[in-house]
């Protein structure tokens, strides 16, 4: 007996969906209370999905939604991990902003330990996907596609997916990181089509003439060596400190004459005393722009203020509708607080756009 590529017959990929729902299954609970609902989708079923995300694209204007109905159309079947909708009656909780479950569950709202167990259930069953090594991502729109047609029963009030998939290519790697991987290989960046190419540099700290004289000449030979890059990324610390002029001086000097554009996102060491960015650091605090395919924004972490968090959820959300992958320069950690209360971390997930976030620890 011979059989040929058994990995991608329908048979071998539902065997590998049953284990990793029962990676959901098993996946802690708040009280031991087992509010998850699992799905298997294939077929006939999974094209409804697909259909109804397409219409939601419509409907809402969302078109992230029609971009992930193409990769469930590309994947064999399709996991549903739901929760059903019930408080858990944890006395001097509060998680939910309620002072009791009463009170939430007047209101109308979630048990806080519903969402965090489905979640613990979802990350559960992505690993165990990642185990078998199968192609598979985690999906909020199919899921809430398959909240309207009812997929999961009506008690089930929030659902992700996780389409499945066998192939030699993954259907579902976001455009973002194949901009990553084409950045290492030439060759891969033919393959994914037009796409852009930039060096991320961070932490200049041009302080002294050697600094000055050693960023310039790193940077010209990034400049040469890269005839074609769109552009060089710089995540903050450009300097010593921003309140001294003369060492702003010298950065203006080191990144001169550059024939690639520099993008800066501004660290806390180029803040003036007044917690702004100088002129000559960056051109501007926070600012965004469209490049071969691809949404770009880089953002002031630590001069942040309300004006622009307005600023990046509206421009976060008008990359989401276009369907446009985002790559986010930052200097530190988008979820600390900010002066003044800011959350630009909050911005970013009400945005609701497919974001690849570059930092001094996350270098491409």
């Amino acid at each position: 007996m011979i059989e040929l590529d058994p990995e991608k017959k329908p048979e071998a990929v539902l065997e590998a969906a049953r284990l990793i729902c029962a990676a959901a299954r098993t996946a802690p609970k708040g009280r031991g209370k087992d509010l998850l609902v699992t799905a298997i989708i294939a077929g006939a079923v999974k094209s409804r999905l697909t259909r109804k995300m397409r219409e939601i694209a419509a409907r809402d204007d969302v078109q992230f939604f029609e971009r992930d109905a193409d990769c469930l159309d590309r994947s064999l079947v399709v996991v549903l991990l739901g929760s059903r909708k019930e408080a858990l009656g944890l006395p001097h909780c509060g998680c939910c902003g309620f002072p009791d479950c009463a009170a939430m569950a007047a209101a109308g709202g979630t048990c806080t330990f519903n969402s965090t167990d489905l979640g613990i259930a979802v990350g559960s069953a992505a690993g165990r996907a990642a185990d078998l090594r199968l192609d598979s991502r985690v999906m909020y729109s199919a899921g809430k596609a398959a909240l309207e047609l009812g997929l999961l029963g009506k008690e089930v009030r929030l659902a992700y997916a996780l389409p499945l998939s066998v192939s030699a290519k993954s259907p579902f790697l976001p455009a973002g990181l194949l901009l990553l991987l084409a950045l290492a290989s030439p060759a891969r960046a033919e393959a994914a089509g037009p796409g852009v190419e930039f060096v991320h540099v961070t932490d200049l700290h041009v302080g002294g003439a050697e600094a000055e004289a050693a960023v310039g000449a790193i940077l010209r030979r990034i400049d040469a060596a890269y005839p074609k890059l769109d552009f060089i990324a710089v995540t903050g610390d450009n300097v010593n400190r921003g309140s001294r002029p003369e060492e702003v001086e010298r950065y203006r000097k080191a990144v001169s004459g550059l024939r690639a554009p520099l993008h800066v996102a501004p660290g806390n060491h180029d803040l003036d005393d007044d917690g702004r960015v100088p002129p000559g650091l960056a051109e501007r605090p926070y600012h965004s722009f469209d490049t071969g395919g691809v949404h770009f924004a880089a953002v002031d972490v630590f001069g942040a203020r309300p004006e622009e968090e307005v600023w990046l959820e509206a421009d976060l959300t008008q990359a989401a509708r276009k369907g446009l992958p985002v790559i986010l320069f930052a200097h530190d950690a988008l979820g600390r607080e900010h002066r003044g209360g800011v959350h630009l971390r909050d911005a970013v997930l009400r945005s609701r756009a497919d974001v690849i976030a570059l930092r001094p620890d996350n270098f491409a």
